[in-house]
């Protein structure tokens, strides 16, 4: 099972993007630990499914039925990990506008992120570059991979997993290890592929909460 370490806090006086960072962290790490949660569940119901196959063998009726059963723990699995990509892909959202509107109140700016037309996580770090000029993201290869990232979350949601489109599947295969079932155009995602995923999130916000902007703080009135 995949591990990763809590970030802790620095001694001293915080900055937003370290308390983002610290904050958004309980949410991956939750996502992480059901992950787990559900490849051992999943490996333990096909494991009992099988052996009630076994013990059957010779009454078809049961045999047939646990067999049955097996497949479809099987089917199952894909299903719950492409899930788990829709839910990482909306906290990296959440976690990026979150904190463009703690900048906002912190700098003072009067251009808010809902000024912006873009959508997603683009429009997040559009206003961090533009507005809170944290510096470049666009030319790391982690906005690359959370650009992709993007594609695969869409074609779950919007048109249920399936890809028709080969040089979409060749980027997949090529990023992140997906492949479809080989029966049809859905993609088949197994654990592997959802924990780099899942590393590609946590480590892309990271990179952009790790960028300081040179703006001044506003300073409190007392």
């Amino acid at each position: 099972m995949y591990e990763d370490h809590f970030p802790t806090l620095p001694s001293g006086k915080l900055s937003i993007a370290q308390l983002t960072l610290y904050s958004w962290s309980f949410d991956f790490y939750a996502i992480r630990d059901l992950i787990n949660y559900t490849k051992r569940n999943i490996e333990q119901l096909a494991k009992e499914r099988l052996n009630q196959a076994n013990e059957n063998i010779e009454n078809c009726i049961v045999f047939q039925n646990a067999m049955v059963e097996v497949e479809a723990v099987h089917r199952m699995e894909p299903y719950a990990y492409r899930s788990f990509i829709v839910t990482l892909y909306s906290i990296v959202e959440a976690c990026l506008d979150s904190y463009c509107n703690m900048c906002q109140i912190e700098f003072g700016l009067k251009v808010g992120l809902s000024d912006f037309a873009d959508k997603g996580i683009t429009r997040s770090i559009n206003y961090l570059v533009k507005v809170v000029q944290i510096g470049d993201i666009t030319s790391d290869n982690r906005w690359n991979k959370m650009k992709i990232v993007n594609k695969i979350r869409n074609d779950i949601v919007h048109r249920g997993g399936c890809v028709s489109d080969n040089k979409k599947l060749d980027l997949y295969r090529e990023t992140f290890g997906i492949d479809t079932n080989g029966e049809d155009s859905y993609l088949y995602v197994m654990y592997e592929n959802v924990i780099e995923i899942y590393k590609a999130c946590k480590e892309f916000v990271e990179f952009v909460l790790s960028k300081e902007s040179p703006l001044p703080q506003v300073k409190n009135e007392t």
